[in-house]
C-alpha cells in the first residue's frame, strides 16, 4: 500500500482501514476454501486485497457477524451486508459509484464526517471518471451505523472512497477478435460496467477503433427495443458497444438481432444472463466462473473461459461442414456420372 509514492500501513490510515474493511465484509468471496478462491473475480480482489491489510474475512464475520444480506441488483447497481455490533449494527455498501453517491450525504474525511455537498460530490464523479477512462472498473465502498438490523440500507450513508480494479484482457483476445471480423462475424460488447470503462477495453480489444470516440450506447438510452421503431433498432445495430445494460436489456439486443435474420451466439456467466443465453441462438456460458444456471441453460460451456476457443470452434465446425458438403457434391456429381453413363450405353 502506497500513498505518494511511499509505504503506508493501512492500520495507521484509519479512511483506508475502513475502506478495505467494508470491501471485505459486503461480499460473499472466500480465499480460503479448499479448491483455492471462490466467488465473483472483482469480489475475491476486494477479498484479497484486504487480506493483504490484515482484514481476514473470516476474523471480521467472527467480530462483526452478519446478520442479512441485500443482493446485488441491476436496478439499484448496489449490494448490501449488516453486521451486528456492540453498539448497533454496522451496513457495508458497495456498488456503482454513480449509484451509490446518489445515497451518500457524507464523507469521511481524515476521520472525521463531513457533508457531501453538491461541490464535494461533483469532485468524486471527476475522480471516478478519471479512473474509469484509464479502463478501471470502478466501485464506491459506503456505511453507517443503525440501531436496527431491517433499517433501509440505501439511506444516508458515509463515502468512503472508490477502488478501481484493472481486469487486462488477454493478449490474444485481441487477435481472435480480428479472426472474427475476417471470418466475417461481428463482435459486440454488452457489458454493465460504465461507458468510460467499456469504451477503453473495447478499444485495447480492437471492437472499436483507436480514433473512434464515440460513447458506448446505454442502457438507459435503448428504450422499448420491442416497439416498432425502425430507426431506433438500426442505431442499435450499428453500435459495437453497450455499457450498464440490465439482463432485460439483454433479452432485447438479442431479439434485434434475430428480426435481421442474423445468427446470435452470446457468453455470459451470471444467473442474470441465463434468459439472454436461453434466447441466442448459441448460448456459451463460462465453464470455470459461471453460475450452474448459466451453464445448465447454455448449449456450450467453454471449460477456459476464454474468448479464442469460440473462435476456434467455429474454426473447426465451418471446416466439417465444408469437408461434409464438398463430399455430397463429390457424391452427386460422382453418381450423376454413372447414371448418364448407364443411361447413354441404355439408348
Amino acid at each position: 500500500f502506497r500513498l505518494d509514492r511511499e509505504d503506508l500501513d493501512p492500520e495507521e490510515h484509519g479512511d483506508l482501514h475502513r475502506a478495505l474493511r467494508v470491501g471485505v465484509l459486503c461480499s460473499n468471496a472466500d480465499l480460503e476454501g479448499e479448491d483455492g478462491p471462490s466467488g465473483d473475480p472483482t469480489e475475491v480482489a476486494l477479498v484479497e486485497m484486504g487480506a493483504r491489510a490484515g482484514l481476514r474475512r473470516r476474523d471480521l464475520l467472527d467480530e462483526l457477524p452478519e446478520e442479512r444480506e441485500e443482493s446485488f441488483d441491476t436496478e439499484t447497481n448496489k449490494m448490501a451486508t449488516v453486521h451486528r455490533r456492540e453498539d448497533g449494527f454496522l451496513v457495508a455498501v458497495k456498488g456503482a459509484p454513480e449509484a451509490v453517491l446518489e445515497v451518500c450525504s457524507r464523507v469521511l474525511e481524515n476521520g472525521e464526517e463531513t457533508e457531501l455537498d453538491d461541490a464535494g460530490r461533483e469532485g468524486w464523479v471527476k475522480r471516478n471518471e478519471a479512473l474509469a477512462g484509464d479502463g478501471l472498473r470502478v466501485l464506491a465502498l459506503a456505511q453507517k451505523r443503525v440501531e436496527q438490523s431491517d433499517a433501509p440500507p440505501y439511506q444516508d450513508l458515509t463515502l468512503l472512497g472508490l477502488v478501481g480494479l484493472y481486469d487486462p484482457p488477454r493478449k490474444t483476445v485481441k487477435e481472435a477478435i480480428r479472426a472474427c471480423r475476417d471470418a466475417g462475424i461481428r463482435v459486440v460488447m454488452v457489458t454493465g460496467d460504465q461507458p468510460a470503462t467499456a469504451a477503453n477495453i473495447a478499444r485495447a480489444l480492437g471492437i472499436i477503433g483507436e480514433e473512434d470516440k464515440a460513447a458506448p450506447m446505454m442502457g438507459q438510452d435503448l428504450g422499448d427495443l420491442d416497439a416498432d421503431d425502425s430507426e431506433r433498432a438500426e442505431r442499435v445495430r450499428e453500435t459495437a458497444v453497450f455499457a450498464r445494460v440490465s439482463p432485460e436489456q439483454k433479452l432485447s439486443l438479442i431479439r434485434v438481432y434475430q428480426d435481421r435474420g442474423e445468427v446470435v451466439g452470446m457468453t455470459g456467466d451470471g444467473v442474470n444472463d441465463a434468459p439472454a443465453l436461453k434466447k441466442a441462438d448459441i448460448g456459451i456460458a463460462m465453464g470455470r466462473r459461471g453460475t450452474e444456471v448459466a451453464r445448465e441453460t447454455s448449449d456450450i460451456v467453454l471449460k477456459d473461459d476464454a474468448f479464442e476457443t469460440i473462435v476456434t470452434a467455429i474454426e473447426q465446425g465451418r471446416t466439417i461442414f465444408e469437408n461434409i458438403r464438398r463430399f455430397i457434391v463429390f457424391l452427386l456429381s460422382g453418381n450423376l456420372g454413372q447414371i448418364v453413363g448407364v443411361s447413354a450405353a441404355a439408348l
